[in-house]
């Protein structure tokens, strides 16, 4: 017979020998009785070689046995009513001893939107400051991505002649670098966004399965697979340049390195004290001004969330026939 299971309302098709038996829900795991099937006659047990089950033991089929209308059913198995745990029903309402229950479900149709919008709001965060000089949090030289990837910058040239005694620009040996972790970082990153939106339209159906080469069809399985790859790998590009240092984090160490060594050597030869505490701190002074702003931060954890948004979306897809994983509080 077909019938809804009454706490997911999913179909089921469940053999008529069961018929007014309890039966548990391969979905949501929730027990209920199915209905019996006119006189009231009570459903036989199938034959089995196994010998009888003792007294204190009914009948009663494995959640495995049923599914959606269509699929295979095997036989079911006998499970002792007095030892068997309570299965709680997936309804909404809390398991005894709790009063208050809340559960989130992770669906296929709404992880797969994870990851684009991440990768969209990185791209946009790429034409805001990541790095810069702030001498008191005045911004005077910062870099997005693209400049910090290339050496290019945006200096305010009146607050620059201010800090550095009249000075308009920055001398050739005073500009920061190219950070070349970050111009492979762009470069992936923009492939990656690509190929990520297009899996997103595809599934939306906007990009018709037809459109894909015949070659590359019989991968579209691994389609989430390839986005999470990707993406770790960028992000893995990210957080090396991060932890190595940009070019103007470089260069301006560098650049307090050598004016320390040069008073360094003016003390020696006053045979002046010049402790290596003092030497440190000079150094701390002229870098401290160097800072990464909270935009560089943010786009690094959306990268961190759309790998597992990417990785998400694959594990559901190659899960069919199963209910989809979900978190579930009580109170």
């Amino acid at each position: 017979m077909n019938l809804q299971c009454p706490s997911c309302l999913k179909p089921l098709t469940v053999p008529d020998q069961f018929a007014g038996q309890m039966m548990k829900c391969p979905l949501c795991g929730s027990t209920f009785s199915v209905p019996a099937t006119g006189g009231g006659v009570e459903a036989l047990p199938p034959l089995s070689n196994e010998p009888p089950p003792p007294a204190a033991t009914t009948q009663t089929p494995t959640v495995s046995t049923f599914g959606p209308p269509g699929t295979p059913t095997s036989t079911p198995t006998s499970t002792p009513t007095s030892t068997s745990p309570p299965v709680p029903a997936a309804t909404g309402r809390p398991s005894e001893g709790y009063e208050n229950t809340c559960a989130v479900s992770f669906k296929p149709e709404v992880m797969r939107w994870v990851a684009p919008v991440c990768l969209v709001l990185i791209f946009i965060l790429q034409f805001f400051p990541w790095v810069g000089l702030y001498p008191g949090g005045v911004s005077v030289l910062t870099q997005g991505a693209w400049g910090a990837a290339f050496g290019g910058y945006e200096l305010d040239e009146d607050l620059y002649k201010t800090l550095n005694a009249g000075k308009a620009d920055l001398a050739e040996d005073e500009k920061p670098g190219v950070s070349s972790l970050l111009i492979f970082y762009l470069l992936l990153f923009l492939p990656t966004l690509a190929l990520t939106v297009a899996v997103l339209l595809l599934e939306l159906g906007v990009i018709s399965a037809r459109q894909i080469p015949p070659s590359v069809q019989p991968l579209m399985r691994w389609r989430w697979g390839a986005v999470a790859a990707l993406n770790l790998l960028v992000f893995l590009l990210l957080a090396l340049q991060m932890v190595f240092g940009f070019g103007l984090e470089t260069k301006i160490a560098t650049k307090a390195r050598e004016t320390v060594a040069t008073k360094v050597e003016e003390a020696n030869k006053k045979k002046e004290n010049f402790s290596k505490k003092e030497q440190a701190m000079e150094i701390g002074v002229k870098t401290q001004t160097v800072s990464r702003t909270n935009l560089l931060w943010a786009a690094l954890w959306l990268h961190v969330l759309a790998v597992i948004g990417a990785w998400t979306a694959y594990c559901l897809h190659d899960r069919p026939g199963k209910p989809y994983p979900k978190l579930e509080l009580e109170w």
